[in-house]
């Protein structure tokens, strides 16, 4: 199994598809990943959560809908299991990045953010201190342990926490007050072409702008 880093699982998840609703027409923009597009007013699509993230900014999106676990009523259900069940319950892979990119960047597009912040990290702190206190009641010869239901994110902070390089408390601020934006080479050829095509659109008409992104190449 491949080690990978905090910032190689937060460049997956921004990848995560998300469904937009454009305010814009353009043609379809090349990225690495595949083609996306064509762009019509009001008509939803899918994009990469990264690139939703740059229409936000640009302004050039009707609405962004989180995914569906994304909301009060589920989270709350989530941190209720949890909270009285000995096992992990099955969460999205990406819960705590998307989530993150949502509340921190995106709180518009959600209902009750405050308190889904709450509960994610609620969440995150319940599966962190279970997971804890199972290595910690275990034989100290044990050198593996096999956990079903974790996430990428939880199976490489429980690694600082039992080592001592940080308390659960910690860990849990770290993840939310520092996590920045991925920067891979690949990611940001793609928000330069996202920035051409969405940023050009209010300067130009948007047949021209889509039309000089999409001859950029591919960039993504």
């Amino acid at each position: 199994m491949v080690d990978l880093c905090l910032g190689d699982l937060q460049n997956y998840a921004e990848e995560v598809k998300v469904t937009v609703l454009p305010n814009f027409r353009a043609s379809t923009v090349n990225l690495s990943s595949g083609h996306v597009g064509p762009f019509r007013e009001n008509t939803e699509m899918e994009v990469p959560l990264w690139l939703a993230r740059e229409m936000h900014k640009a302004r050039k999106v009707v609405h962004i809908n989180p995914p569906a676990w994304l909301n009060k009523v589920t989270l709350q259900a989530m941190v209720e299991y949890e909270r009285t069940k000995p096992d992990f319950c099955r969460l999205p892979e990406d819960v705590y990045e998307v989530g993150f990119t949502f509340v921190k960047e995106m709180s518009k597009y959600l209902e009750h953010p405050k308190d889904i912040r709450r509960l994610i990290e609620e969440l995150l702190e319940l599966r962190l201190k279970k997971m804890f206190d199972g290595l910690q009641a275990m034989d100290q010869e044990v050198k593996s342990v096999h956990m079903n239901g974790l996430t990428p994110i939880e199976a490489h902070m429980i690694g600082d926490i039992m080592s001592g390089v940080m308390d659960i408390h910690a860990a849990i601020e770290a993840w939310f007050a520092h996590r920045v934006p991925p920067k891979t080479s690949t990611q940001s050829g793609g928000q330069s072409t996202a920035n051409r095509t969405f940023g050009g659109l209010g300067s130009a008409s948007a047949g021209a702008s889509a039309s000089g992104a999409s001859g950029s190449g591919r960039s993504r």
